[in-house]
């Protein structure tokens, strides 16, 4: 059940600086902690250093540090009378629950570095501490049924990566609602295409305000953690997904795709045509995924034995390979583009070497380099070199 009520039991001004919790055992020492219920290691395996290659028409090669975090040990924490801002859980003393949130952990901190605009996003001010420039709503959303916390992103790839594989949790809590970020106004369509593998459906899910208070609220242990690590139970909610949608290992889809980018508006490869002629020279079906249904992307990619694209939301589809110790994946991205890494830490933890080629960003003579957003283009004469050198692995 949700109803209004005044925001008075817990205080906006309470969450207006926050400091993350540092360790898990912290949890018991506030008033709105219930219990923990520890969730043994799976079969995880420790991330080893990772091979990259850049091919070309000069092959580079180098290895990332062994790991960038630790794949933790997985809890489910409950929390009573707990209150979300923004899609960031509290305590009553104003301190961030930093395991359901995306945190970047650098020099022992826990920082929350939030795929959220910045007009929302926590401010450092010092001491580990964070602070938010607006009070939001003056009235709280209150919801009595229990809850599961998943931190939602509002990005297809992020979202698949990120908080699909929060889902663990309804597992072990299949009466509970999973909670959808507050930014959400309903269920889209294509998450709910992805999810019913899981048993979940449109009122599996619950709405949230910008700020809401939760009379049971469970907290999972992230599973996926961005550029960070990937534990085996996010691999088996991606699997369980996949295997539901495409039963037969013999389906007859392309064993070689390439993922065009050349419909999407956002960081445009200027000479895509060229580059799917490139891959179509080889062999290559190229596929559009934003014109298919959630159900035909993941046949395509399931059964493929070499997947390549362009850095982007639909090569984050590779973790519905159902070949994924011996597929083969080439990720095309301009310079300077920081996902690299993501794909970089989702290669390695299924014991894939990451190979690439890179391009360059169109310069803008009005405007600073947009490295994240920016059109950008790829040598064709370097992409077939790199093309026959990866054929041959």
């Amino acid at each position: 059940m949700k109803s209004l009520l005044p925001a008075t039991t817990h205080s906006l001004l309470n969450i207006l600086c926050a400091r993350p919790f540092t360790y898990t055992k912290e949890y018991a020492s506030v008033k709105n902690y219930i219990d923990s219920e520890h969730i043994p290691t799976k079969y995880d395996r420790s991330l080893k250093k990772i091979a990259v290659y850049e091919l070309g028409k000069d092959i580079k090669k180098s290895t990332t540090r062994s790991t960038y975090a630790k794949i933790p040990e997985l809890y489910l924490h409950e929390f009573k009378d707990i209150a979300c801002y923004r899609n960031i859980p509290f305590t009553d003393d104003g301190k961030i629950i930093f395991d359901g949130i995306r945190v970047i952990r650098a020099n022992g901190e826990i920082s929350a570095n939030l795929n959220s605009p910045a007009s929302i996003r926590p401010q450092p001010i010092g001491n580990n501490m964070y602070c938010y420039g607006a009070r939001g709503t003056s009235k709280a959303l209150y919801i009595d049924e229990p809850c599961i916390f998943a931190d939602t992103m509002h990005h297809y790839g992020h979202h698949l990566l990120e908080t699909v594989s929060q889902y663990w949790a309804f597992q072990r809590r299949p009466t509970y609602k999973i909670v959808l970020g507050y930014a959400f106004k309903e269920v889209p369509p294509y998450l709910l295409d992805t999810v019913a593998p899981l048993g979940l459906t449109k009122d599996s899910f619950v709405l949230q305000n910008e700020f809401t208070i939760f009379k049971k609220l469970c907290i999972p242990t992230r599973a996926y953690m961005h550029i960070q690590y990937v534990s085996q139970y996010a691999i088996d909610v991606w699997q369980k997904i996949s295997r539901f949608y495409c039963k037969d290992p013999c389906a007859d889809t392309p064993q070689h795709i390439y993922i065009s980018r050349k419909n999407i508006k956002n960081r445009p490869l200027i000479n895509e045509e060229q580059c799917e002629e490139a891959f179509k020279k080889h062999g290559f079906t190229v596929i559009y995924p934003e014109k298919l249904q959630v159900q035909e992307q993941i046949q395509f990619y399931a059964h493929a034995t070499r997947i390549a694209g362009c850095s982007g939301s639909a090569m984050h589809n590779v973790v519905y390979s159902q070949r994924p110790e011996t597929l083969k994946t080439l990720f095309l991205y301009p310079e300077e583009f920081a996902s690299r890494r993501a794909y970089s830490i989702l290669e390695g933890a299924y014991g894939r070497a990451f190979y690439s080629v890179v391009g360059t960003f169109v310069p803008n003579k009005n405007k600073p380099v947009n490295t994240v957003n920016g059109a950008w283009t790829i040598d064709i004469g370097n992409l077939n070199t790199a093309i026959e050198q990866w054929l041959e692995l």
